[in-house]
């Protein structure tokens, strides 16, 4: 019923012989027998982009195991949709930026996105482990984004209840982010920035590891 409300076909339809790029969206169709992270593996490291639902906060095991694979077995970024969002509006981005591999690579893989959006926000809190959010900024504006920062002041504990505000404040449609800096058990055990805003956001949130 979804691919006929949007005029999208089957793969199958299309042919099973490929002969080039096919004209207009298409679907298709995987059955896996295994588990969540083995399915994740066997398809996500082919994905140009991998699109989950946002996971709840309850922390449901198997949504768990997909989200942690995606990001730390596919080398492929993350799109994290939230429940009831309809379509996606990156003409103004957030960028959350602390300078660490993670956020460079979130901002390299968003960079078709960000080549495209209106203007965007480089959003910093703490001290950076590498390059500084201006220093990015200039990045962007080079290549053409308008850019500007954003430094919140919060304590370590709060800084999580802080970036989900000024995202509240701006009406961004993307957010930008790299994930899980830390090892998973250190991340368990002190808290993760990044598991408060998968669960939490209202916008759709790019991630990267």
């Amino acid at each position: 019923a979804w691919m006929s409300r949007h005029g999208i076909r089957l793969e199958t339809e299309i042919g099973k012989t490929f002969t080039g790029r096919s004209d207009g969206l298409t679907t298709t169709w995987r059955q896996y027998e295994g588990t969540y992270d083995g399915a994740m593996i066997q398809y996500g490291r082919l994905a140009d982009v991998i699109v989950l639902a946002q996971p709840g906060a309850g922390g449901h095991r198997a949504q768990d195991l997909i989200v942690e694979a995606a990001l730390f077995e596919t080398g492929r970024p993350v799109l994290c949709i939230p429940a009831g969002f309809r379509s996606l509006d990156a003409k103004r981005v957030a960028i959350m930026w602390n300078g660490s591999l993670q956020a460079a690579r979130a901002v390299g893989d968003a960079m078709p996105l960000l080549s495209a959006c209106g203007n965007a926000v480089v959003i910093s809190a703490g001290q950076s482990e590498g390059p500084d959010a201006t220093e990015l900024v200039e990045r962007l504006v080079l290549r053409g984004i308008e850019a500007r920062t954003k430094r919140i002041n919060s304590s370590l504990e709060m800084i999580p209840d802080a970036l989900l505000a000024v995202l509240a404040e701006i009406s961004f449609g993307l957010v930008v982010m790299g994930g899980y800096g830390h090892c998973r058990l250190r991340e368990m055990f002190l808290g993760s920035v990044t598991r408060h805003m998968l669960t939490e956001a209202k916008v759709p949130i790019l991630i990267a590891h």
